[in-house]
């Protein structure tokens, strides 16, 4: 009987696709990490004279 849990569990038992696995899982923190970092960097050197110029002013 062939489910989608027993095909990811299958693959996940072999080393190498972990590892692969492993590796994407870390890329997409670090490049989801990143943007955050950066739209917040971005935003905390804003002078306070930007805010609400174009609309897009906290409330």
């Amino acid at each position: 009987d062939w489910t989608i849990t027993r095909a990811i569990g299958e693959l996940m038992v072999r080393p190498w696709i972990t590892a692969y696995v492993w590796v994407i899982v870390a890329l997409v923190v670090i490049a989801v990490g990143a943007l955050l970092w950066d739209r917040y960097r971005v935003v905390a050197t804003q002078p306070p004279a930007y805010a609400g110029e174009h609309g897009d002013a906290l409330p």
